[in-house]
């Protein structure tokens, strides 16, 4: 093991029902060079969440400031941390006991020029419900990944709370924009195109779903469907190219990936440049035409609901 240490930032806005459990599993790393740094982000529930926090006394580093949104309170922990590498811990999630140890484990047995480049790393993670039952496990497509790493972005593989970055990269990145929900893709867009991004195919987080979180809104679907259609055109031919033998294929790729999470306008602008042959064969596809029939019936949030409910991905 090494002695390098580790920032856990775990950003908090009216967090009192969960933010113990996030503090108590990010001090029972079994990785000894841990920091934790909690950033209220302006809560205003009457001093609960602020109570949970300065419960802790010096076993954390407690910071308050007014509401900016998260990537504001994770930007105001990348400044204040002290490790080399910032770990990323929602308020409502949970660390595993080896989370730390086994990623620094795995950045130890880089070649050394490896680990001066940056470490941009996730891994896998199984997903809990509001009560804490188990749902589903979840581990992204590591041949994937390793043949076309911004697959990683526009399949959305990357938990954020899964990863371990060099804190140096995030400053050369320039940190996270202000955007109140896809403020992770965009940086792991542009971290990407530092630094190739490496896989642990190991659960090292317990990711709760429940129905308060913000990015399940009709809204968020809009600005996460603005984001990608913004990275997409962004993208340059040579980092297309390197995903697939042409542009065309790599955008019906894109396309088919944007339709699932029913990401509309990043679904139509990568339809619109993927080949006429390749969007007749998906666009007569039973699936997507029963896709259609639902929404057109307004199905399709329900069952959006249901899924989430069970416990689907």
């Amino acid at each position: 093991m090494s002695d390098i240490e580790v920032s856990i930032i775990i950003p908090v806005y009216n967090g009192s029902n969960y933010l113990r459990e996030a503090i108590d599993s990010a001090l029972a790393q079994t990785y000894p060079y841990c920091e934790v740094l909690v950033i209220n982000d302006g809560s205003t529930d009457n001093g609960e969440t602020e109570h949970i926090a300065l419960s802790y006394g010096k076993r954390i580093r407690y910071f308050k400031k007014e509401n900016g949104g998260v990537a504001t309170a994770l930007n105001l922990g990348i400044q204040e941390m002290r490790g080399e590498f910032f770990s990323w811990l929602s308020h409502d999630d949970v660390y595993l006991p080896h989370k730390i140890a086994a990623q620094i484990e795995a950045v130890s047995a880089l070649p050394e020029d490896r680990r001066k480049q940056g470490i941009f790393m996730f891994a896998a993670y199984k997903t809990i419900n509001g009560k804490g039952k188990p749902l589903y496990e979840y581990y992204p497509d590591a041949a994937l990944i390793r043949r076309a790493p911004f697959y990683a972005v526009f399949k959305h593989m990357i938990n954020g709370c899964t990863t371990l970055i060099s804190r140096s990269l995030l400053l050369e990145a320039g940190c996270f924009r202000n955007l109140p929900t896809t403020q992770d893709y965009e940086l792991w867009f542009r971290l990407i195109r530092l630094a190739r991004p490496i896989y642990l195919p190991e659960v090292v987080l317990l990711s709760r779903l429940h129905a308060e979180q913000g990015f399940r809104t009709r809204k968020a679907r809009e600005e996460a469907a603005e984001t990608f259609t913004e990275l997409m055109q962004e993208l340059t031919e040579e980092e297309i190219l390197a995903c697939e033998p042409s542009r065309e294929a790599f955008f019906a790729e894109v396309g088919r990936s944007m339709c699932e999470v029913d990401l509309k306008k990043a679904h139509d602008f990568a339809w619109s440049q993927a080949s006429p042959t390749a969007r007749r064969r998906y666009h007569s596809s039973f699936r997507h035409r029963l896709k259609i029939f639902l929404h057109r019936c307004g199905l399709l949030p329900l069952i959006r609901k249901l899924k989430f409910y069970a416990g689907k991905p």
